[in-house]
């Protein structure tokens, strides 16, 4: 499920860039980059998840692009584990996956993994002050799977939840599963190209009418031209969206 999302804004602006500080890791002694301002102060946090067979490298050029200057930005890279897919070879991966298909058998331990990790960076950032409701968990394909298997059971008020080309896991399990976070009004963005040929748009579209159901105001947004791929217009989505949800102020 990679994206081409590292050749998207190779150029983004140099100042941009020149504001930010990047580290190796995810805060929380796992792998992946940071992005954060130069002098450490922060009201925001993005936690972003890249695709199956990527790593944060895949989506660190974008980051700096939504020019917010008052936000960290936390790409974890998940483990590598063996993909059923893919003949049991190992790959970085949220979890384990047999078919990319609406109905087929999810992996539910290793969903319930990645959400713990995502969980344990939103507590660490909240051991430093930040509200939840200025924090955002957002992905694509696989990354933006789990980011919506976290936030729609959170008992937490997030800034927002992005999924791009994705799923919603597990969707049977609902509404009895889900969180008081997204009853009390979590955003939610969901971004699809209608020629994605490795998570179908219709899987997307059915994935969004069921968070619609419980979540009135989420939004979902349709590319005409895009496979499983982001693209510029779409980036553009996804940066108005974060400021819409975040406190930038």
């Amino acid at each position: 499920h990679k994206s081409n999302a590292k050749n998207l804004y190779s150029k983004a602006k140099f100042s941009t860039y020149m504001s930010l500080t990047k580290t190796q890791g995810d805060g929380i002694g796992g792998e992946g980059v940071v992005f954060q301002p130069r002098d450490k102060a922060y009201k925001n946090v993005v936690i972003f998840l890249h695709g199956l067979g990527d790593t944060a490298d895949g989506w660190a050029s974008v980051m700096p692009t939504f020019n917010l200057s008052q936000t960290k930005f936390i790409l974890p890279t998940a483990s590598v584990r063996p993909i059923t897919l893919n003949g049991g070879f190992p790959m970085p991966a949220w979890s384990d996956i047999s078919s990319i298909s609406n109905g087929s058998a999810e992996d539910k331990e290793g969903f319930e993994q990645s959400s713990l990790r995502i969980k344990s960076i939103v507590d660490n950032e909240k051991l430093k002050g930040i509200l939840t409701n200025n924090i955002v968990v957002g992905g694509f394909s696989q990354g933006g799977a789990v980011s919506l298997h976290f936030c729609m059971r959170s008992e937490n008020v997030l800034g927002g939840c992005i999924a791009m080309s994705s799923w919603l896991p597990f969707a049977n399990e609902y509404p009895e599963v889900l969180g008081k976070g997204i009853r009390e009004g979590t955003p939610i963005l969901q971004c699809h190209g209608l020629l994605d040929s490795v998570v179908q748009y219709d899987w997307g579209k059915s994935s969004h009418e069921k968070i619609k159901s419980m979540s009135p105001s989420a939004k979902f947004e349709t590319f005409s031209n895009l496979d499983h791929s982001a693209c510029p217009e779409e980036i553009e989505k996804v940066n108005a969206f974060l400021k819409s949800c975040l406190n930038e102020n």
